[in-house]
């Protein structure tokens, strides 16, 4: 299992694919630009899309 430090400034969000069989947990900043966050969801994309490979 991987250790997690408590960040108040994040969010975790759930991303299910594969008819909600499966599922990524994403750690998201709450403090951020709309462009910078527009980066963190081309990120979790990129990952997503890598996985379905």
């Amino acid at each position: 299992m991987e250790n997690s430090v408590f960040d108040p400034k994040t969010k975790v969000a759930a991303v299910y694919y594969n008819g909600w069989k499966t599922y990524h947990l994403f750690r998201i900043r709450t403090d951020v630009t709309l462009s910078r966050l527009k980066g963190q969801l081309d990120q979790i994309n990129r990952q997503l899309n890598y996985r379905d490979t």
